[in-house]
């Protein structure tokens, strides 16, 4: 089943796109500047119990850095701002990106749905979409996330 685009976001994309005719690599919705980064968003989920794995997923080493702050740079790279969702009494790495922001899933028990909720309760209010992402995904790519959001504009 598909689930339309509202339509108000979709005419703001459309709009972001005719705005500007330059491209960089942090090109969404075909424009480079401040405006379209800051309306679509990402956010992160991070707050699960990693029960199986033993020890927090998120903090887990990949290259120089944690399975979560890596996932936040590649999300920097295409949209702004990220949202990072944890549990209340979840520890944070300590190199995450200073301009990213964290929230609490004050309501333990409802999954990824309470994150979720959690993280669209803390994008501002001029976002139009986000990219949502877990926080074990460290094979994530850039141009993936920016394919997914044209795809998204193609609709």
């Amino acid at each position: 089943m598909r689930i339309p685009f509202p339509p108000t976001a979709k005419a703001e994309l459309e709009m972001i796109r005719m705005s500007s005719t330059s491209h960089d690599n942090r090109s969404v919705a075909g424009d480079s500047s401040e405006q379209a980064s800051s309306r679509i968003a990402g956010i992160v989920l991070c707050g699960g119990e990693s029960r199986r794995m033993g020890r927090p997923k998120l903090s887990l080493p990949f290259g120089p850095t944690s399975l979560l702050t890596r996932v936040v740079l590649t999300l920097k790279e295409v949209v702004e701002p990220v949202v990072v969702v944890a549990a209340a009494d979840q520890t944070l790495p300590d190199d995450l990106p200073a301009s990213t922001i964290i929230t609490r899933d004050e309501r333990p028990g409802l999954g990824p749905l309470g994150g979720l909720a959690a993280g669209f309760a803390s994008l501002p209010e001029k976002t139009v979409a986000a990219f949502v992402s877990a926080c074990d995904v460290p094979l994530l790519s850039a141009d993936f996330v920016r394919r997914m959001i044209g795809l998204l504009e193609a609709d």
